[in-house]
């Protein structure tokens, strides 16, 4: 069962490692944060443009699924980001508090 998932790992290390970066990249790109008000961890994908005005997607691991909100607001403190939403599916205002 040696090297049954990486048959070259014993002959090329260098390759192996990189590799093992690139699959491990991929899926932790997303910005953290917390809901100031309920404490949910949220996600929101990296290289998504947060300003006022957009609609924003992020997973609310609170609701255990993917929710969308318009920006109304942003405020940047050191080492955060404020972003005050509308929530569309719960109708109410958040503040995701997301770490830079």
């Amino acid at each position: 069962m040696r090297g049954f998932f990486l048959p070259f790992a014993e002959e090329h290390p260098m390759r192996t490692a990189l590799l093992t970066i690139l699959l491990l990249s991929g899926p932790a790109s997303a910005w953290e944060g917390k809901d100031l008000d309920t404490g949910a961890n949220v996600d929101i994908d990296q290289g998504t443009l947060i300003r006022t005005g957009a609609t924003i997607r992020f997973y609310d691991y609170g609701a255990g699924e993917y929710r969308s909100g318009l920006v109304t607001a942003i405020s940047v403190h050191k080492g955060t980001m404020d972003v005050q939403i509308d929530d569309e599916k719960s109708e109410r205002s958040r503040t995701l508090a997301i770490e830079n």
